[in-house]
């Protein structure tokens, strides 16, 4: 198995729980407290964690892609992973919190 297979199921996995953290964190903040089935400071607490891990495991796998000593051609595989990084970065983006501090927006 090659280092990029590796990095690709690493890299779905943490995804996937990414995105049932954010399912979940969704639920917690909804649902009556008497269907609650966590806390969710110890639910954010991990999806922080695992938000981490997932920067740092597509910050190596960029490396390894990106190696000017080694010659590494893309997949459409790995074109997808960093399609869906791309879309992740969007979504979790704070956009309220980047417009709000935007020089436009304040001299508007």
């Amino acid at each position: 198995m090659h280092a990029e297979h590796i990095f690709h199921i690493i890299l779905i996995m943490l995804k996937i729980t990414i995105v049932t953290f954010w399912v979940i964190d969704v639920y917690l903040k909804y649902a009556p407290i008497e269907y609650r089935f966590l806390d969710i400071r110890d639910e954010q607490f991990w999806q922080k964690r695992i938000s981490v891990l997932f920067e740092i495991f597509i910050a190596f796998f960029l490396i390894y892609l990106f190696n000017p000593f080694y010659a590494q051609k893309i997949s459409k595989r790995t074109t997808l992973t960093l399609f869906i990084f791309g879309v992740l970065i969007i979504l979790r983006t704070d956009w309220a919190k980047f417009i709000g501090e935007s020089v436009l927006i304040k001299y508007l």
